[in-house]
């Protein structure tokens, strides 16, 4: 369990849940080409992402275990459980078994997870400091896998895949930013610089209100790409959700309102990822 905990094995099997979704309904030679799953290079790119991404939470806890400590209690307790260096040894290990697994694919692409491996020590070493650069670098190394696969089946569509990119960059950067405000005692407490505890929470509410109506435009510019599937209408949804979010945050910004959407910003996107199969049926 403590191992389950430490990897964050449900945030990895939703990122290769979103890159298999994605390879049959965005990447392939029409719209819901099963045919893609049938590609052994395309797994092997799937399991070194699961390997990279298990990887980063692993050296993420060690800058994060004072906070945790305050943050999410039962969840430190079970990371604790397992010894220091065998989580360290684990860390190298799992990398080097990524770059040389990828190789499989292509050389290009043990460069890519080279580069992807030093941009999450890059971000836990350094840029975690800095308020809010951390906040979009963080939405960035949660997007990259997406773009190893769309490299790899050459779909460089820049007018489909550019608001969808967006749109899913805008998700990551607000559970980010919700993820600062609900954790914002913890991160206090130990010192850790975020917008809110660097800033100050009214400087952070505007971040935020910010962030949902950005949000709402690139649903709207997502619809007017969508138009005409029935896939378009859960961008009318998330676009309501997030006008009602900016509305919520500007009356009140508490802790338990931002952990209430950070919530159900999790729950739409498996709304979403459920959904996509619904891009193929038209109206």
């Amino acid at each position: 369990m403590g191992l389950l905990s430490l990897t964050r094995v449900y945030n990895i099997a939703l990122i290769a849940a979103v890159q298999c979704v994605s390879v049959v309904f965005f990447f392939g030679d029409r719209i819901g080409d099963y045919d893609n799953l049938t590609d052994i290079k395309f797994w092997v790119l799937v399991l070194c992402t699961w390997i990279c991404v298990g990887a980063g939470y692993i050296i993420n806890y060690f800058y994060d275990k004072e906070k945790d400590c305050f943050n999410s209690p039962f969840k430190s307790l079970l990371n604790e459980s397992i010894p220091q260096a065998f989580t360290l040894r684990m860390y190298i290990v799992m990398n080097i078994v990524a770059v040389i697994v990828s190789v499989y694919v292509s050389p290009r692409s043990a460069l890519f997870f080279s580069g992807y491996i030093f941009m999450i020590w890059l971000y836990c070493h350094k840029i975690k400091k800095y308020p809010l650069l951390s906040n979009f670098f963080i939405a960035a190394l949660g997007i990259i896998p997406l773009f190893a696969v769309m490299i790899y089946k050459r779909c460089l569509d820049a007018y489909e895949m550019l608001p969808h990119g967006m749109f899913i960059y805008m998700i990551l950067l607000l559970l980010s930013l919700l993820g600062d405000m609900k954790n914002v005692k913890g991160d206090a407490a130990v010192g850790g610089r975020t917008v809110p505890t660097s800033w100050g929470e009214s400087r952070a509410r505007i971040v935020l209100v910010w962030g949902f109506l950005a949000s709402s435009l690139v649903s709207g510019g997502v619809y007017m790409c969508e138009r005409g599937s029935f896939f378009a209408f859960y961008y009318v949804v998330m676009c309501v959700f997030f006008i009602t979010s900016c509305v919520m945050v500007w009356r009140n910004c508490s802790a338990e309102t931002c952990q209430m959407l950070h919530r159900v910003l999790k729950v739409l996107v498996l709304v979403g990822l459920c959904c996509v199969p619904m891009r193929n049926v038209f109206f």
